[in-house]
């Protein structure tokens, strides 16, 4: 079984400056998961902080983790692929990769951009813990204005322990970054 933590830290521009980065550079990369999430059977844990001028606003959740489209797991044999997916939820810059192609209009067409969908890592009982780390830059749908997201997901392969510090008690086996200057 794999349990997740998503942390998702947001902020706007009042925020991005040095003083605000050094806020957020001293967040934890992990947190203890809440008495409630073993009580609700839960597989996700998410902590979703929002920083402004007076500091961190906090909220916790405990969503679906087939409703998260930005990383996929695939199961295999005990093994478990853990894959990246660039979707619009994680903002701009997009990511892509090329994809060659034969022309279909015209001969200046000899490629096709397509979202990037990579392997992160791959967890098993051997390499059983491992981070995620992306940002992304996104418009407030009532504003207009930009604001700003960076989110670490914490995933770790367990058959039966289910402990609060699961997540603290330990650094990451392996840690994949898709993390772009903003």
């Amino acid at each position: 079984m794999i349990l997740c933590q998503q942390i998702v830290v947001e902020y706007d521009k009042h925020s991005r400056g040095a003083e605000g980065a050094a806020a957020r550079g001293a967040l934890p990369e992990a947190y203890e998961l809440p008495e409630a999430f073993f009580g609700q059977n839960g597989r996700c844990h998410c902590v979703c902080l929002w920083q402004n001028g007076a500091g961190f606003t906090r909220r916790d959740s405990t969503p679906d983790i087939a409703s998260i489209k930005e990383w996929e797991i695939a199961q295999n044999d005990g093994v478990y692929d853990i894959y990246f997916t660039y979707c619009s939820s994680i903002g701009k810059p997009v990511r892509t990769f090329r994809h060659a192609k034969k022309p279909i209009i015209t001969e200046s067409m000899d490629y096709l951009q397509l979202p990037l969908k990579e392997k992160a890592f791959t967890l098993n009982r051997d390499l059983f813990y491992g981070r995620l780390l992306y940002n992304g830059r996104l418009t407030d749908v009532d504003t207009g204005e930009w604001y700003y997201q960076t989110t670490i997901v914490n995933l770790l392969f367990t058959e039966d322990r289910f402990e609060r510090n699961l997540f603290v008690s330990r650094q990451p086996d392996v840690v994949y970054r898709q993390l772009e200057r903003l």
